[in-house]
């Protein structure tokens, strides 16, 4: 099946009971479009299929989007504010409701409050879907996993480059510089979120932005970066132990227990149990702030989420992180993040790049 022919049986799948289908989150319409527009709606009718985009993504949406696909611009009616969510507040609802026909059904779910509430006071009985898309969204299939290895082997050999300039006086900017201009240059869309580097006791802070932090001798270097190709992203995390590496030693070990712990049918929690209970071994235990992981798709934050409590039992087709960190505050951290595809057997990993950097 070719990607125009995916695109109709994705909808068709989601449209599933109702006449009508309204998708408006950005994610959600990259994904049954492949085109990422942001502040667009998706409306699916009957077999047919018109997208509404702000008309400043007119020419981008009629070149990207499926051809089978009628392609309108909406041209907003106030010159009072030019942000994209004031534009498909002021535009789509309207446009949307006038194509609906019969029983509908939105991602509100996905979408921010004021959006939702005016497509469902223009569309009485709006159904919510949002959780039957997101369920779709988690399990890929053989060409979403093939663009998710493009953009991570573009993240991969950035991250090597970057890391190759993590030398005694390089800052954090540089580091994200390189990260970002060898990322450009493989052919990265756009990058999944903003460039993370932590230097010294900055790397003890799990979301640490780069602040003209130079390297010294004994520094931890975390360096976080994902990139975005053919609509997919990628998400990866390396740390450069200058000094003692205890740290990344005890975070390598819990990849790899989380990564045997990894197969269908296996709660997302207990595979962040298992993480957690090899940095107990190793007495940091408290020292992992945040959950194992996440899914990862046209969104870089998705389901499943590894993280306690989750009971959702994983499932073959799912591409996850598995992120531990230990983190000292003071001193500085380290994180591995590698991205794992669950299969029938297990888990297949897709990084390359070693996981142990010393400097």
């Amino acid at each position: 099946m070719g990607a125009e022919g995916q695109m109709r049986s994705r909808l068709e799948r989601a449209a599933e009971g109702y006449d009508s289908l309204i998708i408006a989150g950005d994610a959600n319409v990259a994904y049954f479009t492949g085109c990422y527009c942001p502040g667009s709606a998706l409306v699916y009718s009957s077999g047919s299929a018109t997208l509404l985009v702000p008309a400043l993504e007119y020419y981008k949406a009629a070149e990207l989007a499926a051809g089978w696909m009628d392609v309108r611009p909406v041209l907003r009616r106030s010159t009072e504010s030019v942000d994209l969510p004031g534009l498909v507040r002021a535009t789509i609802p309207e446009a949307a409701a006038g194509l609906v026909r019969g029983r509908a059904a939105a991602d509100l779910g996905a979408l921010g409050r004021g959006l939702a509430e005016e497509l469902a006071a223009r569309i009485p009985g709006l159904a919510d879907v949002a959780r039957r898309v997101l369920d779709m969204r988690s399990i890929k299939g053989p060409e979403e996993v093939d663009a998710i290895g493009e953009a991570l082997g573009i993240t991969e050999r950035a991250m090597e480059r970057a890391l190759s300039a993590a030398r005694e006086g390089a800052s954090d900017f540089e580091l994200a510089a390189e990260f970002e201009a060898e990322a450009r240059r493989r052919g990265a869309e756009r990058f999944a979120f903003d460039t993370l580097v932590g230097v010294g006791p900055n790397s003890a802070n799990p979301h640490a932005i780069p602040r003209g932090i130079r390297i010294s001798r004994g520094d931890y270097v975390v360096l976080d970066g994902g990139t975005v190709r053919r609509g997919y992203c990628s998400d990866m995390t390396r740390t450069l132990a200058t000094g003692d590496d205890r740290l990344l030693r005890a975070v390598e070990a819990a990849v790899e227990a989380a990564l045997d712990a990894i197969r269908p049918g296996v709660p997302a929690r207990e595979v962040d149990a298992a993480a957690r209970r090899e940095l107990e071994r190793w007495g940091l235990s408290g020292n992992f702030l945040h959950g194992l992981g996440h899914g990862v798709g046209v969104e870089v934050h998705e389901p499943p989420y590894l993280a306690p409590g989750e009971e959702r039992a994983l499932e073959p087709g799912m591409v996850v992180t598995v992120e531990p960190g230990a983190y000292v505050r003071g001193v500085g951290g380290a994180r591995i993040e590698e991205m794992v595809l669950v299969t029938p057997g297990g888990g297949r990993l897709l990084n390359s790049l070693r996981r142990i950097l010393r400097g």
